[in-house]
């Protein structure tokens, strides 16, 4: 089979992607995001952090170097834009990300849908949250997504090798992908088994399914090599509400109206079903308690898109040939477009609450989340890394710092000494040498102020030393204020420490 893409559906996914590559601009030069900051250094250089970031003991704090190999072709892929500074390495990686609209164009038009069908939920996916935030910033969702994407449509035109490979890539991209692929891998047994393709004994296996067992074998062979050199298990457990997840998952939960009568029609009831199944697997990741995260939802709020915009073509294809249903098609497909269009548009102080109607919270819209990435998020800890020494030689101690983005700001800064309570659990507590750390000639001391016992200690001990204060960080020069480490453990014991 071929794709039905002809010089006009290549002109309008090359617009698309334009709108999409333009939408994420403008959050480029927001400050670094948490763990990007890790995955910019890993496809730099292998390592998700240089060596000159140590604990008080001088043991390099970083995580394992076999970081890369739980999603290799993520960092394989990002490894000569990283090279460059993270502006360079982000619009690299947007202009990659932007591809996500004109797949979904592209998943339209393989299942039958029209140009006009597919221009449009392409559209959608260019401007909808949380997607160009997410093709912005360095994260491997975006491109997992991508390679899933491309995985369903060569599948739909009969290609198996090249949807396993599509496959796999998703997978080392980012391992999430590799229970989707198992369960289509069990889908594909299913059917061949059901349609006598394939037999258990003796085995015997169609080309479709054979190719589908091939990438569940091969996918997950980088991710099990990175474990025995010690990465540990991706993710995190779960802190975000589960209702917040669910009225998110779809991009707004009432996109599940539009797949759910898709289901019922057969020309929309693949794309439906996968737009379902993948924002039902995310809330179930959460409720099993493992955090699922704003940019994990990027796959669902692509399939979701997609389901949508085919039930709704679906629907005018049956309504065409019954004039009673002519008005309830109309309104599902008004309501449809209407709701993605206020997802990416309509202002917070606006009833944007009315979105997400089982938590009243979702994604800002785009123009809003601009001014938040760009002008809002972390503007004091820049504010305060700005004033420090970043010379290349002054040491520098951060206490219970928000790492790891710092790995990108002290990016050329001399030794960089970081004390955190998660450390202290491994190593202990020495209240003399963090004192005495501090209090040496032209070091800086950075406090992130909070409700450890440590932190309380220190902002407590060391008041008449700060130079300079940003919100909740702290700047000390504990020089002028050396021999007080009896205080400091005095005061940690106070506060509730060991």
């Amino acid at each position: 089979m071929r794709l039905p893409i002809s010089w006009m559906s290549l002109a309008l996914m090359a617009g698309l992607w334009v709108i999409a590559f333009l939408a994420a601009i403008p959050i480029i030069h927001s400050p670094v995001y948490w763990d990007e900051s890790v995955h910019y250094f890993t496809a730099r250089n292998g390592s998700p952090v240089d060596g000159h970031f140590q604990d008080l003991w001088g043991n390099r704090v970083n995580s394992p170097d076999a970081l890369f190999w739980q999603r290799p072709a993520w960092y394989a892929m990002f490894w000569a834009p990283a090279q460059g500074d993270l502006a360079t390495f982000r619009v690299a990686h947007a202009a990659v990300a932007a591809g996500l609209a004109p797949i979904g164009f592209a998943l339209l038009r393989a299942f039958g849908f029209t140009r006009v069908t597919g221009a449009a939920a392409g559209l959608a996916l260019a401007v909808m949250p949380p997607l160009p935030t997410w093709a912005a910033l360095g994260f491997m969702d975006p491109m997992m997504a991508e390679a899933l994407g491309l995985a369903v449509v060569a599948r739909r035109l009969h290609w198996w090798r090249t949807s396993a490979a599509f496959a796999v890539l998703a997978v080392w991209f980012k391992e999430t992908a590799l229970i989707l692929v198992a369960a289509w891998t069990a889908i594909e047994l299913i059917r061949g088994w059901i349609n006598g393709r394939a037999k258990a004994w003796p085995l015997r296996l169609g080309e479709r399914e054979a190719s589908a067992v091939y990438a569940t074998l091969l996918a997950p062979l980088p991710i099990l090599y990175g474990m025995l050199k010690d990465v540990p298990t991706p993710g995190g457990f779960a802190y975000h509400p589960t209702v917040e997840i669910a009225d998110a998952v779809l991009g707004t939960s009432w996109l599940a109206v539009p797949l759910a009568v898709g289901l019922l029609l057969r020309p929309s009831r693949a794309l439906a079903a996968l737009g379902l199944a993948t924002g039902a697997f995310f809330v179930v990741l959460q409720v099993m308690g493992r955090s699922t995260e704003s940019w994990y939802l990027v796959p669902s709020v692509l399939f979701a898109v997609v389901g949508a915009a085919a039930a709704c073509e679906a629907v005018v294809r049956a309504a065409w040939r019954r004039p009673a249903l002519r008005a309830a098609a109309l309104a599902l497909v008004l309501a449809s477009g209407g709701v993605c269009a206020a997802a990416a548009a309509l202002p917070s102080d606006a009833g944007r609450e009315h979105l997400f109607p089982l938590s009243g919270r979702g994604p800002l819209p785009w123009r809003e989340e601009v001014t938040f990435q760009t002008t809002v998020r972390d503007q004091e800890l820049e504010a305060a890394f700005a004033a420090l020494p970043i010379d290349g030689h002054t040491t520098l101690v951060l206490i219970e710092p928000h790492w790891p983005p710092e790995y990108v700001r002290l990016a050329d800064a001399g030794p960089v000494i970081m004390d955190m309570a998660y450390i202290r659990a491994f190593v202990g507590l020495d209240t003399q040498r963090l004192a005495q750390t501090m209090e040496a000639n032209g070091t800086w001391t950075m406090l992130y102020e909070g409700k450890h016992p440590m932190q309380q200690a220190i902002a407590e001990v060391y008041a008449d030393c700060v130079v300079e204060r940003f919100g909740g960080i702290s700047l000390i020069i504990a020089e002028p204020c050396a021999g007080r480490w009896q205080q400091l453990e005095a005061a940690d014991r106070r506060f509730g420490g060991p």
